[in-house]
């Protein structure tokens, strides 16, 4: 794939975990320190191994949803995306 996916992949990704800090403010913390490594892909994805940044965001996703229940329902759509993009099977 290209830049410009990655870049639609990354800002999708950025889009699900603001939604998720204003939904439950009491996640912000955690969900900003995954979020910190996405934007700065966003800004700068000629920089950036895009294929680790997405393993280790899609590993993150993988965590949050086992151990919080309702955030499944927003990760799990990204988590696909993610290994679509990579072009390796979902795990979950």
């Amino acid at each position: 794939m290209n830049d410009r996916d990655f870049v639609n992949l990354c800002d999708e990704i950025d889009g699900r975990l603001t939604r998720i800090t204003i939904r439950w403010p009491e996640t912000w913390w955690n969900v900003w320190k995954q979020q910190k490594h996405v934007r700065y892909a966003l800004q700068y994805p000629e920089r950036v191994n895009q294929a680790k940044v997405l393993k280790k965001t899609r590993d993150w996703l993988v965590l949050q949803t086992a151990l919080h229940q309702g955030l499944d329902e927003h990760f799990i759509p990204i988590i696909n995306n993610i290994s679509a993009y990579l072009g390796d099977r979902a795990p979950l």
